[in-house]
């Protein structure tokens, strides 16, 4: 059955809800208050498109700020405004794009800015749920990023948190689509050899089981 235009919208701005249930518990507190609060909703009312996604960056620079000082949980907090911020808007790639009249009236540089916004940001949670070894959550990141563009930090980030969590066949998957997207990444080789010593491992454990049963 086809999807109404009202489901359709409460669908994309649904994005935005999804954001904050993913974010640390004490920026959803905040968050919560802010949401609560008339004074702050009227201070986060944006007159134009531009000036929203102006914003969504300067808390992105704030984020990459606070990343290289090592500050992560403060990055991590600017990060997840940033997509507060682009998340309610359907660029062409979205399929609710045509139900959303704010988002039709965007122009191709408006759509470009967003999606770049996503896809970076995701890009930089995916580094910062890797630094904690919150694997899972780290190729979760990566995943959103690559839907919206593929780039060789996000395979190989993806890859390195499969890795991690020993899974040497989607590790090696990314690794093959990191080095067909950018031949030259220096970090391809390093992916490698990790992934043959993994396997190497995972051989040894499977012949001295097969050996155990065998046995027995």
């Amino acid at each position: 059955m086809e999807e109404t235009k009202e489901n359709c919208q409460n669908k994309l701005h649904q994005n935005q809800e999804t954001n904050i249930q993913n974010a640390p518990n004490d920026f959803v507190a905040t968050h919560k208050i802010y949401e609560g609060s008339e004074e702050i909703k009227k201070k986060y009312t944006y007159q134009s498109v531009d000036e929203q996604l102006n914003e969504a960056e300067r808390y992105k620079q704030s984020g990459n700020e606070q990343f290289k000082q090592q500050n992560y949980k403060e990055a991590f907090k600017n990060y997840h405004k940033v997509l507060l911020l682009v998340n309610g808007f359907a660029t062409k790639q979205n399929e609710f794009h045509k139900y959303d009249k704010k988002s039709q009236e965007m122009t191709e540089e408006q759509q470009e800015r967003i999606e770049n916004l996503k896809q970076t940001t995701y890009l930089n949670m995916a580094q910062i749920d890797l630094n904690n070894k919150n694997y899972d959550k780290a190729i979760m990141r990566a995943n959103k990023s690559l839907e919206i563009k593929e780039s060789a930090k996000g395979y190989y980030r993806r890859g390195l948190a499969y890795l991690e969590k020993n899974d040497s066949y989607n590790a090696r998957q990314d690794i093959e689509k990191l080095r067909q997207l950018d031949p030259s990444f220096n970090q391809i080789q390093f992916l490698l050899n990790r992934v043959k010593k993994l396997e190497a491992a995972s051989d040894k454990q499977l012949a001295a089981k097969f050996k155990n049963m065998f046995q027995n």
